[in-house]
């Protein structure tokens, strides 16, 4: 059985674990774009809350550069009211310093996990 890369993977628990609206390629500059926008419904106020993901699919720890870059696309963004960094896995210091940044981390070994369990994310 053919490895399903990280964004497809990241795909189907979102899917799988939300009933909500997903979007692709959200772009917050001409650089910059979120790689999946769920949007989730709010019952009691009609204003939806909007979630990019960024994918980050490559074959090293993810470093604070990355998680620093994901928190300025959040704060550039209008539209967008949190942030999820997805990686294979996180450095040392990015673990360290999560808790100072908005975004919430979620591993490869995680999503996996998690979909055995059916745990919602």
């Amino acid at each position: 059985m053919e490895r399903q890369s990280l964004r497809e993977l990241t795909d189907f628990y979102f899917k799988r674990n939300h009933n909500n609206k997903i979007d692709y390629d959200h772009y917050v500059d001409k650089k910059h774009k979120f790689d999946i926008i769920i949007t989730q419904k709010d019952r009691d106020n009609n204003n939806d809350k909007k979630i990019g993901v960024f994918v980050c699919d490559i074959h090293r720890s993810i470093g604070l550069n990355v998680l620093r870059k994901t928190q300025q696309m959040l704060e550039d963004s209008n539209e967008i009211t949190d942030a999820v960094l997805v990686g294979k896995n996180f450095s040392s210091q990015v673990r360290k310093f999560k808790e100072s940044y908005d975004v919430k981390l979620l591993s490869r070994s995680q999503i996996r996990r998690n979909l055995e369990s059916k745990w919602d994310y």
